[in-house]
C-alpha cells in the first residue's frame, strides 16, 4: 500500500469514541483520510468508490461489500432535566425533535419508534453535529437520539434525562463496510486498532 492512502468514511459518533482514542496507533499503521457523514450517504459513496471502508449501520447486503461487526451501541432517548418522564411517544409531541440531517440511523429509529406508537414530534429540526444536539436538549429546546457512547462521553450529561429506546429500535450495530478491492493493510489496522 506504499503511496495510497486509505480512505475512510465514518459515523461522527464512532469518530470522537473510538477512533480519536487510536488515531496515532492507526497513523502509524497506514496513512489515512477520514470523512464524517451519515450512514445511507457513507454506503451510496462506499459503492460508487469514494471510500475504501467506512464505518455504518442499518446498510443492505450487497454483493460487492464485505462487512464486519465492530461493536453494538445502544439508542438512547434523551430530553430535557425540566420535562416529565417519558412513559410513551406521546409525553414528546410537545417538544421538537432534534437530530442529525436525514439519512442518520439514530433519527430513523426514533422516528420508527414513535411512528409505531402512532406520536410525531411537534418538528424535526436538523443540527450539525452530536455536540450541538446535547446543548440544545440541555438548554430545553427539544429530544433527540444520540448513541451511548456519545452520552457517557458528554460534559452536559447530567443536565439531561436519558433513557434508552425500547423494542427493537433501541440497539444497533455499527459494522465496517469495505470494498473486496480495498487496501488489506487498512482493515487490519482498523480491526486491529478497535478489538474486532
Amino acid at each position: 500500500m506504499a503511496g495510497k492512502t486509505f480512505r475512510l468514511g465514518t459515523l461522527e459518533s464512532v469518530l470522537r469514541t473510538r477512533l480519536e482514542p487510536v488515531r496515532a496507533r492507526l497513523k502509524a499503521a497506514c496513512p489515512m483520510t477520514v470523512t464524517v457523514g451519515h450512514s445511507r450517504d457513507l454506503f451510496k459513496r462506499l459503492k460508487a468508490g469514494e471510500f475504501d471502508a467506512v464505518f455504518a449501520i442499518d446498510c443492505p447486503e450487497d454483493p460487492g461489500i464485505r462487512r464486519a461487526k465492530a461493536f453494538g451501541e445502544d439508542v438512547m432517548l434523551i430530553y430535557p432535566d425540566s420535562h416529565c418522564p417519558v412513559e410513551s411517544a406521546f409525553d414528546l409531541e410537545d417538544l421538537p425533535m432534534a437530530a442529525l440531517p436525514e439519512g442518520c440511523s439514530y433519527r430513523r429509529r426514533l422516528l420508527a419508534w414513535m411512528d409505531s406508537q402512532g406520536a410525531k414530534p411537534l418538528s424535526v429540526e436538523d443540527q450539525p453535529d452530536y455536540a450541538s444536539i446535547l446543548r440544545t436538549v440541555a438548554s430545553g429546546g427539544g429530544f433527540a437520539p444520540v448513541p451511548a457512547s456519545v452520552l457517557s462521553a458528554s460534559d452536559v450529561k447530567s443536565e439531561i434525562q436519558a433513557d434508552r429506546l425500547e423494542g427493537p429500535e433501541g440497539r444497533v450495530w455499527v459494522e465496517l463496510l469495505w470494498r473486496s478491492e480495498a487496501p488489506a493493510q487498512g482493515i487490519a489496522a482498523l480491526r486491529s486498532a478497535l478489538g474486532f
